[in-house]
């Protein structure tokens, strides 16, 4: 026998189904769950106990079931599968409903009519039709999904693909543009530098102070001219102390721009292969046609004379014994530096008694800033000789001169130097083999 009946619970299920309205996934529930509801009263009024008339409303519950939970689950996308069997099906359950009022209202009429109209069989082919539309779209919506599935990984195989170009053709981009940005760094770079070695200083940069003296005592071999150049103290941007700033102008004589200019690179060229601490170190350059000048590293410019003649005898002493210190220093390095480069931009200027390119730096070392194929300072000696006689500072010197045995004091640098020299007097390398002593008059020399 079967359980007590559910007809009040599938009553109440299909009455929630008309009352939901057009709150029902499709409008067809709405009509079917009506014409349900009208079914199952009938049954129930005709008998709760009756196998046959449960067996019925089971049927028709469950096919109602059906298609609700179907058309709930794939929602919109399978009403119009559904419509057609649920038209059917309604169209069956209200001529149903209409004989069974029809018919005398008792149980056993009601019994005779459903079994022979054969309704359970009919309802239970309603229910066959929607499992089978049901499986069909079930498959249908499988075999779609593929579709689509497939459809969306080639668009996204597009897109990947697509992207990937795009990320590569950025990168290839972005290393462009740091290549192009290194290239413009580099050009900055080279544009801040002379020859990649020096700063090239704006003019805008230099502040010129004061011309120091004696600055301009160079002429030419070839042509006679005045003086090239004239040093400067000035203050230069980016340095936190005063520079010798050299600026070269033109001479007196007939001497060209390009002459000038040939002769300022030849000079750059020179100091900046000179590394020694007796020879003057290039900060930095200008180029600019307003000014055209050699930056040199120091902050005091001090001639020879003029220092010597601010120390002490003992100073002095110790001044010059350095000094010869230097000059040694400076001869073996100028030898080697010789032997080693090339000597066509060595100038042909040569320097006057003031000793223009000769000073004492704020270390009270002798420094050269000029290279020059002939270099005397023979006569410069004797002036600091002659003029230490008042301190009896002439006699101390004789004897330092006895200790290092001078022999002669114009002796040339050596052979080869006679005729490059630059900016290495001819007495720098004293023999220290041989005694003599220090001549104190320059009448008692001949040049």
């Amino acid at each position: 026998m079967t359980q007590p009946s559910n007809l009040e619970t599938w009553i109440n299920i299909a009455k929630l189904g008309v009352a939901a309205g057009e709150l029902a996934p499709f409008p067809y529930i709405k009509g079917l769950c009506g014409c349900a509801v009208l079914v199952l009263e009938a049954i129930e009024n005709a008998g709760k106990n009756n196998e046959d008339l449960l067996d019925l409303a089971d049927s028709v519950q469950k096919t109602i079931e059906m298609v609700k939970s179907a058309v709930t689950e794939h929602e919109e996308s399978s009403a119009l599968r559904f419509r057609d069997v649920c038209v059917e099906l309604e169209v069956y359950l209200t001529d149903l409903h209409f004989q069974l009022n029809s018919t005398r209202r008792n149980s056993r009429g009601i019994k005779r009519f459903l079994k022979t109209r054969n309704v359970s069989d009919t309802i239970n082919g309603y229910q066959k039709r929607v499992h089978v539309i049901k499986q069909d779209f079930l498959i249908r919506t499988a075999i779609d999904s593929r579709l689509v599935i497939s459809d969306i990984k080639d668009e996204l195989r597009t897109s990947t693909d697509a992207l990937t170009s795009a990320i590569e053709m950025s990168r290839r981009l972005t290393m462009s543009n740091i290549d192009n940005l290194g290239a413009d760094v580099q050009t900055l770079k080279e544009r801040g530098f002379y020859k990649g070695l020096l700063r090239d200083v704006p003019p805008g940069d230099i502040y010129l102070r004061e011309r120091l003296n004696p600055s301009d005592g160079l002429y030419s071999l070839a042509t006679n001219d005045g003086a090239i150049f004239s040093d400067y103290s000035a203050d230069v941007d980016g340095s936190n102390a005063p520079k010798i700033v050299r600026v070269y102008r033109g001479p007196r004589g007939q001497s060209t721009e390009q002459e000038i200019l040939k002769q300022f690179h030849a000079d750059i060229d020179i100091l900046t292969h000179l590394k020694h601490p007796n020879f003057a170190q290039i900060f930095g350059v200008c180029r600019s046609p307003v000014l055209t000048a050699i930056i040199l590293h120091g902050t005091i410019r001090d001639t020879v004379r003029d220092h010597c003649a601010s120390l002490t005898a003992v100073q002095l002493l110790q001044f010059n014994i350095q000094l010869f210190d230097d000059l040694e220093s400076s001869s073996n390095y100028l030898g080697s530096f010789y032997n080693q480069t090339s000597h066509s931009g060595w100038t042909d200027y040569v320097f006057d008694g003031d000793l223009s390119s000769v000073y004492i730096n704020e270390r009270g070392r002798i420094v050269f800033t000029g290279l020059s194929s002939q270099y005397d300072l023979f006569y410069y000696t004797m002036d600091i000789i002659q003029d230490s006689e008042e301190s009896g500072l002439a006699t101390a010197l004789c004897d330092f001169g006895e200790k290092l045995s001078c022999r002669n004091l114009r002796r040339p640098l050596c052979s080869h130097l006679h005729y490059g020299c630059v900016g290495i007097p001819s007495w720098i390398t004293i023999p220290l083999r041989h005694r003599h002593h220090i001549y104190t008059n320059r009448a008692d020399t001949s040049r």
